[in-house]
């Protein structure tokens, strides 16, 4: 038996096997714009754990917290793609021409384990 329970930005989902009974979570996906065409898939309660930027963002009454979509000005490419690594694997790898987009997009996001 499965049951869908719809809270504010994911899907709870439980799923009963007899005696047992799993339940879990199905994050929305939000997606990202950066610069001009450059788009990138993320999963808003990831982003919010990891950044001071996106919890504010989405738990806030701020216009991005019920849209599944956003754009970012002000970030780099490079930097935005060395702190979604970070988020989602929580270590970054740097060599010696991304270390500024690094500094640069953990000040922008939040990030002071990044910026230290």
């Amino acid at each position: 038996m499965v049951a869908e329970f719809a809270t504010v930005n994911s899907k709870v989902f439980c799923v009963s096997f007899s005696s047992l009974s799993i339940l879990f979570i199905v994050t929305l996906i939000l997606v990202i714009r950066i610069l001009a065409n450059e788009y990138f898939k993320a999963h808003k309660d990831v982003l919010s754990s990891a950044s001071d930027y996106f919890s504010a963002m989405f738990s806030h009454d701020m216009a991005e917290k019920g849209k599944d979509y956003i754009e970012l000005k002000g970030i780099s490419l490079g930097g935005f793609q060395i702190m979604l690594e970070y988020f989602y694997h929580g270590h970054i790898t740097l060599v010696m021409e991304s270390v500024e987009h690094c500094l640069e997009a953990s000040r922008f996001f939040h990030v002071s384990t990044c910026a230290n």
